[in-house]
């Protein structure tokens, strides 16, 4: 009569003959080594570059302009981009053709062309 110990040592047999196994048994030397390290040099990685532009509507209620754009440089830089600038506009209501102001578009224009910037994200 088997004991479970033995049971158990029978089926790690039988597992490490099955052609999973075998191909396991080529990579696992390699998967131990430096094999499995990649230097990646972030130094010389271009990132892109954004402007964000924010809009204060009249309500008082509802995070901060500030807060939402904090928010918003956090994902812009977590995805990989750098703030080049931060526009903020005071609004009735957001302009249906450009969200904001035609003035604000200039603007967002010329701070992205003077800051090398490939971006414009809206709040």
């Amino acid at each position: 009569m088997q004991t479970c110990a033995a049971v158990k040592t029978a089926a790690q047999v039988t597992w490490l003959r099955s052609p999973l196994s075998d191909s396991l048994k080529l990579w696992a030397p390699r998967a131990r080594g430096k094999h499995l390290t990649k230097s990646y040099d972030v130094s010389n990685e271009h990132h892109e570059s954004a402007v964000l532009v924010g809009i204060e509507l009249g309500s008082e209620q509802g995070i901060g302009t500030d807060e939402s754009l904090d928010e918003l440089k956090a994902l812009t830089e977590s995805a990989g981009a750098e703030v080049a600038g931060v526009i903020r506009q005071r609004l009735k209501a957001p302009d249906p053709r450009t969200f904001i102001g035609k003035g604000k578009t200039a603007q967002v224009r010329e701070l992205a062309q003077a800051k090398g910037a490939s971006l414009a994200i809206f709040d």
